[in-house]
């Protein structure tokens, strides 16, 4: 995957509900369960050094994610990941909106383009009915999707 460009979306558990405060956007809530945000890796680490950056909890934040992804009471359990050229995210966070999901809004799309209330959604309590949303977002897309677990 390195060097590999392509659209990945992580399914974070948010073990309680919490306020943290993410850079200028200001103070956010999260719900306890699941959530997912939907990125694109296109830069010359690929897709492996942004997944790898993302599993990281000692780092810089600079993207809003980072600031969840740090929080003691948030974890990545899986990543659904496709590797193509384009960009997809905005698409794919499309199909899991058309789910009942909750935006969280202005979440990771403050460089987007598409229209997109957030790039971050909260799903529900329940893993498997998210991953499924999740895969069949990529799949209603015809995007190959890989899923890794953790």
């Amino acid at each position: 995957m390195r060097n590999i460009k392509g659209t990945y979306t992580l399914i974070v558990f948010v073990a309680g509900r919490i306020n943290l405060g993410i850079g200028s956007l200001g103070t956010f809530a999260f719900e306890k369960g699941w959530h997912a945000y939907t990125g694109s890796a296109r830069g010359p680490a690929g897709l492996l050094g942004r997944i790898r950056r993302h599993l990281k909890k000692d780092k810089k934040p600079f993207w809003h994610i980072d600031y969840l992804l740090k929080s003691r009471h948030s974890s990545i359990r899986a990543i659904v990941y496709t590797k193509v050229g384009e960009r997809h995210e905005c698409k794919i966070v499309k199909e899991i909106g058309e789910k009942n999901v909750k935006p969280i809004k202005g979440f990771g799309a403050s460089d987007c383009n598409k229209g997109c209330k957030s790039h971050l959604c909260y799903m529900n309590d329940d893993f498997e009915a998210t991953l499924k949303s999740i895969l069949d977002a990529y799949g209603n897309l015809n995007l190959i999707a890989s899923l890794r677990l953790f």
